[in-house]
């Protein structure tokens, strides 16, 4: 039997709750503690674009915009419990998100090779 969501939707406001927490706490330190961060090796894995042989490290820009991303996720598993917004307008804000995604990512391997060459 298939269900029509794999997730309780208290298990999505549980799961969105957690994300949304993280990245508020995550875009604060990008905005207010970049360099701070950046000490610890973790944080340093994380803030990549890419894998492997082919990544470049991520700017303040591309940080902010992942921290948005999860965001926007978070807000949508919340709003499973909530349903304030119809699922199609999340629908839009998510793939609204993807040309500063790509904006972010552009602008961040310009980076990398001007500080490359």
């Amino acid at each position: 039997m298939l269900q029509k969501r794999p997730i309780s939707a208290e298990q999505a406001l549980y799961g969105g709750t957690i994300l949304v927490v993280l990245s508020l706490i995550y875009i604060s330190l990008v905005l207010f503690r970049f360099q701070w961060l950046l000490r610890f090796a973790l944080a340093r894995v994380l803030l990549r674009w890419g894998r492997g042989s082919w990544s470049f490290p991520a700017s303040r820009l591309g940080a902010f915009t992942g921290g948005i991303v999860v965001l926007t996720a978070g807000l949508i598993l919340m709003d499973v419990y909530f349903r304030v917004l119809p699922e199609r307008l999340w629908a839009f804000a998510f793939l609204a998100l993807l040309p500063f995604v790509a904006g972010a990512a552009i602008h961040d391997y310009r980076l990398h090779r001007r500080r490359d060459a």
